[in-house]
C-alpha cells in the first residue's frame, strides 16, 4: 500500500494540507476539462450564433424579400395600375441591396459565394423580364400574359432554389457544430464525474490517513516510548474509566498492584543509564507477558510501574503479583557481552472500593503498602492492610 508522511508540521497544518490534497485532483482536473471541454463547448456555441446571425439572417431576409418581389407583376397582370410598376421597382432594390449584403457575408465562404452571385445573376435577368412584363404585357391576350407570369415565376423559383443550396449547406454545419457541441459537453460531464471520482478516492484515503494519523498520535500520547507501556496519562483515564464502571454496576471492584525496582539508582550508577533503560524494558515484557487481556500495565514513573486488575480481590492480585515478583528475579538482564546481572522488585497491592473509592487515596494506600515492602527488606509483596512477613533482600544492595 502507497503511504507517505508528512513530518515538521503542526496537526492543523497536516489537515489543511489534506484537505488541499483532496481538492486539488478535483480542481486541477475542472481546469482542465475547462479548457479542453467547455471552452470549445463555448466556442462552437459562439460560432453557430455567428453563422445565425451573419449568414442565415441575411439569407432568410434575401428570400423574404424575392418572394415579396413575385407580387407586383402577379398584381399588374390583374389590375393593370402603375402602382405595381413603382412597387416591383422599391422592392427590387430591396433585393439588390441585401443580395449585396449577403455577398459580403459569404465573401470568406467561396463555396457558398459562388451559388449566391449566381442566384444574383438569375435574378437581374429575372427582374429585367419582370420589367419587361410590366411594359409590354398585351392585357387582352390572357393566354400570353398568364405564360409570361408563369415564366416570371418560374424564373423567381430558380433564384429561390440557388438560395436554398447555400441555406442547406448552412443548415449542415449548423448542425455538424451542435453535434460538437453535445460531444464535447458528455466529455465535459464524463471528465467531470471522474474527477469527482478521484476527489473521494483521495478524501476516503485521506481521511484514513488522517484516522491513521490520529491514532497514532494518540498511542504515543497514551504510552511510554521506553518500555511500550502505558504512561501515567493513560493510567489516570483508565481509572476514570473503572469508577465509572463501579459506580453503574454497584458492586464492581478492581485490584492494583504497584511495583518499584530495588536499588535502580545502583544500577544505574554501576552499570550506567544504558543498562538502566534495558533493565526497564525487560521488567515490562516480563510483566506484559504475566498479564491477561483485561488487566492494565503502565509506568508510573521512573522505575515505578502499576497494574490495574479488573474484577480481581486483592489477595488474588497478591498471588500475581508473587509470581511477578519471582519471574522478574529470575530474568537475567545483559549489562556487557561478558555480564549479567538480576534485579528485584518490591510490590504494593490494595483494593477498589475496599481500601479506597478515590483514586487519589487508592494509590496512596497502594504506596503505603509498597514502602512497607521497601522497609522489610525489598522484594516481596505488601497488601494493604494485611501483615506481611519479611523475605530476604535483593541481590543487588546500595542505597534505591
Amino acid at each position: 500500500m502507497v503511504s507517505f508522511k508528512i513530518s515538521g508540521f503542526s496537526s492543523r497544518i497536516k489537515y489543511l494540507l489534506i484537505v488541499i490534497l483532496t481538492l486539488l485532483p478535483f480542481s486541477a482536473v475542472l481546469i482542465f476539462v475547462g479548457f479542453i471541454a467547455y471552452l470549445p463547448a463555448f466556442q462552437a456555441m459562439d460560432d453557430m450564433n455567428k453563422v445565425v446571425m451573419k449568414e442565415l439572417v441575411p439569407l432568410s431576409e434575401l428570400q423574404r424579400s424575392l418572394l415579396n418581389a413575385a407580387m407586383p407583376p402577379n398584381d399588374y397582370i390583374i389590375h393593370k395600375g402603375d402602382d405595381e410598376k413603382q412597387l416591383f421597382a422599391k422592392v427590387g432594390k430591396e433585393v439588390d441591396v441585401a443580395f449585396l449584403q449577403l455577398q459580403a457575408a459569404y465573401k470568406d465562404r467561396p463555396d457558398k459565394l459562388e451559388t449566391i452571385k449566381v442566384a444574383y445573376t438569375s435574378w437581374l435577368h429575372v427582374f429585367k423580364d419582370g420589367q419587361t412584363l410590366m411594359s409590354y404585357v398585351d392585357h387582352s391576350d390572357y393566354d400570353s400574359a398568364n405564360k409570361a407570369m408563369e415564366k416570371f415565376d418560374a424564373n423567381i423559383q430558380v433564384v429561390v432554389d440557388n438560395l436554398n443550396q447555400v441555406h442547406e449547406k448552412t443548415q449542415v454545419e449548423l448542425i455538424r457544430h451542435n453535434a460538437q457541441v453535445v460531444a464535447m459537453e458528455d466529455k465535459g460531464i464524463l471528465i467531470t464525474i471522474l474527477a469527482f471520482v478521484t476527489t473521494l478516492i483521495f478524501g476516503i484515503f485521506g481521511s484514513i490517513w488522517l484516522t491513521k494519523r490520529n491514532k497514532s498520535l494518540e498511542n504515543q500520547s497514551m504510552h511510554d516510548q521506553l518500555t511500550g507501556a502505558f504512561n501515567r496519562h493513560a493510567c489516570d483515564e483508565k481509572f476514570q474509566d473503572l469508577t465509572r464502571t463501579t459506580v453503574s454496576l454497584e458492586r464492581k471492584l478492581f485490584s492494583l498492584i504497584m511495583m518499584d525496582i530495588d536499588y535502580f539508582k545502583s544500577v544505574n550508577d554501576t552499570y550506567g543509564h544504558q543498562v538502566g533503560d534495558e533493565a526497564l524494558k525487560v521488567v515490562a515484557h516480563v510483566i506484559e507477558n504475566h498479564l491477561r487481556g483485561s488487566d492494565f500495565f503502565a509506568r508510573f514513573g521512573g522505575e515505578e510501574f502499576i497494574i490495574i486488575i479488573p474484577g480481581t480481590e486483592k489477595h488474588f492480585a497478591k498471588e500475581m503479583a508473587d509470581r511477578l515478583r519471582i519471574a522478574i528475579m529470575e530474568t537475567p538482564i545483559k549489562a556487557s557481552d561478558e555480564e549479567n546481572i538480576y534485579i528485584t522488585m518490591s510490590f504494593g497491592v490494595a483494593e477498589f472500593p475496599l481500601d479506597s473509592s478515590n483514586q487519589t487515596k487508592l494509590i496512596d494506600c497502594a504506596d503505603q503498602a509498597l514502602y512497607k515492602a521497601k522497609e522489610m527488606g525489598r522484594n516481596q509483596v505488601v497488601v494493604y492492610g494485611e501483615r506481611a512477613k519479611a523475605e530476604q533482600p535483593s541481590a543487588i544492595a546500595g542505597e534505591e
